[in-house]
């Protein structure tokens, strides 16, 4: 159905994608009177009824997956309107699938099937139904937590500079107080800026910019969100989200954000820092040399790239083909999901981004970051669209492709050199996420004490800041992720262990199998146990993973 679609999609530069509506104009013609017809699933036979749900919801998420490849592009307002209609259209449409009694009812009927793969798709569907809301709700979400970005995006916020002292020099006399927008150059500034005390008042400012915009729509949120969690039988909203992840509880993530919580530069002082700090020696390399020596790397796990033409990769495991890699330039490496790889349906797709030359230490890790996300998305070994993009839950899902960059990195990069440039932005970015997926946690618990995240605060950067439970409105991520902010950092510091406990072992094409392709659709507790040779709960990978911070 997306053929044609994909064809134009996939030979697009992002110069031509800027200029060029009518691939988007293609897509919105396809996606807004798209209807899922559940006709042939009632059929008696468990196997048919499954793939005849697969070949309904696949053409729908293929949908999906193209509007959110467009989104990434500058385009102008009318194909921002009909990605907004068909992001639309497509959730309200899965929305009414899920309401549907027979959904309900198949979906057990998957949990007890003899098949693991359709058990797992039994699961999954079951998860996604639960956690469905009305379209009031929906609508009343999706309003205010765009209001809410938008505050915090808003290019004419500025800062009232109080003392005089702390303005930058200039070539015309400053008075005594200044409005100065500071949404572009606060980096700038607080480079430029050789007054710590200056710094310190600048950054809390600016950390508070939409407090005074976002302060009700924040709170009124925060009520939509526990009342939802209230009609669901939970405490709060944080204990809904958690339930079904593993770290299932506020309780279990404060111990790992309290395992891991260590000291940083202030962050009103890392600009300086990471300027006095040497960055770890590398060498500048061509992108293509780069991507050369990852797919020579990948070959110990069986994993084929051929090169089509330029812009075009054919991934291949064994004699499995898994998909393509479009390449593109960008100025920052990325990937970027076209389409979904599900054995037996289709081959993947994806667009890794990536500038011409690779200067720094960052930029290389960018790559493998995108590269093994690529990978992941193409390799998966489910035979449902559902099992390979959502995993167990949302905190176990990208464990893979974070062990397999720390696979590559080891192999083609240099150590970070203690005390250098990577290794202060490292410690600073860290326990940045941790304080803040500590508000995140506080507020939709509803349990936000200024003089707990004045400690807080205190603990991850060895400074004061008394109104730093403010900073709830300072990032998107309160909004976007909410309590499982943490999600990332647990993933990461999880895929750390898993690559520290079998980098000496012979083997890794065994643990490959099992974290990346998961051919058998074990549990993520099971995945663990056959990594670590026995059975191993939250608490233990945790004091794993503290034990490895000291």
């Amino acid at each position: 159905m997306l053929k044609s679609i994909l064809a134009i999609l996939l030979s697009l530069s992002l110069t031509s994608a800027v200029q060029a509506a009518s691939p988007i104009t293609l897509l919105a013609q396809q996606c807004l009177p798209y209807e899922v017809l559940l006709d042939d699933i009632d059929s008696t036979d468990t196997a048919e009824k499954a793939v005849a749900l697969e070949r309904q919801l696949i053409g729908l998420f293929n949908l999906k997956d193209s509007v959110n490849y467009y989104r990434q592009f500058s385009i102008n307002t009318d194909d921002k309107e009909l990605l907004l209609q068909c992001q639309l259209r497509l959730a309200d449409e899965f929305a009414k699938l899920a309401h549907r009694p027979n959904i309900e009812t198949f979906s057990q009927q998957l949990q007890h099937s003899s098949s693991v793969n359709e058990q797992r798709l039994g699961q999954r569907l079951s998860q996604l139904i639960t956690r469905q809301t009305s379209l009031q709700q929906k609508a009343t979400l999706h309003t205010t937590e765009a209001g809410l970005k938008y505050a915090l995006r808003h290019q004419s916020l500025s800062l009232v500079i109080g003392e005089h002292r702390c303005l930058l020099p200039s070539d015309g006399a400053a008075p005594a107080k200044i409005k100065a927008p500071f949404s572009e150059s606060i980096a700038a500034y607080l480079i430029e800026q050789q007054d710590s005390q200056c710094r310190q008042q600048v950054w809390q400012a600016y950390q508070l910019r939409a407090k005074d915009k976002n302060q009700q729509a924040l709170q009124y949120l925060f009520d939509v969100k526990q009342n939802l969690a209230a009609q669901q039988g939970y405490l709060d909203y944080a204990h809904y989200v958690l339930a079904d992840q593993q770290l299932s509880s506020p309780k279990s993530v404060n111990q790992f954000l309290d395992a891991i919580t260590d000291k940083a530069p202030a962050p009103w002082d890392i600009g300086q820092t990471l300027s006095a700090a040497s960055p770890t020696p590398i060498e500048p390399i061509f992108s293509q040399i780069f991507l050369q020596k990852i797919y020579q790397e990948l070959k110990v796990f069986d994993v084929t790239i051929e090169e089509v033409d330029p812009q075009v990769l054919r991934v291949w495991h064994q004699q499995r083909l898994l998909g393509e890699i479009y390449l593109r330039q960008g100025n920052t490496p990325q990937a970027q999901r076209v389409r979904q790889s599900v054995i037996g349906h289709q081959f993947g797709q994806v667009s890794l981004a990536f500038p011409g030359v690779l200067t720094d230490y960052r930029t290389q890790q960018q790559l493998i970051d995108a590269l093994s996300d690529s990978l992941a998305q193409l390799i998966k070994g489910g035979h449902y669209y559902l099992l390979n993009t959502l995993g167990d839950s949302q905190d176990t899902n990208e464990v893979g492709q974070h062990w397999l960059s720390l696979y590559l990195s080891n192999k083609l990069l240099p150590a970070v050199v203690d005390g250098s440039r990577e290794d202060y932005l490292y410690r600073y970015a860290t326990q940045l996420k941790v304080f803040r997926s500590k508000l995140a946690l506080g507020f939709y618990q509803g349990t936000l004490d200024p003089q707990k995240y004045q400690y807080e605060f205190s603990r991850s950067f060895n400074q004061g800041w008394p109104q730093a439970q403010d900073a709830i409105y300072s990032f998107t991520g309160m909004i976007n992720q909410g309590p499982l902010y943490y999600k990332s950092l647990w993933q990461k510091h999880l895929a750390q262990l898993i690559f520290q406990n079998n980098k000496d072992h012979q083997d890794q094409k065994q643990l490959f199998a099992t974290l990346m392709i998961n051919e058998a659709q074990l549990s993520f507790s099971q995945q663990l146990a056959t990594i670590f040779g026995r059975p191993i709960s939250p608490s233990f990978l945790i004091e794993r993973i503290q034990h490895g911070q000291r």
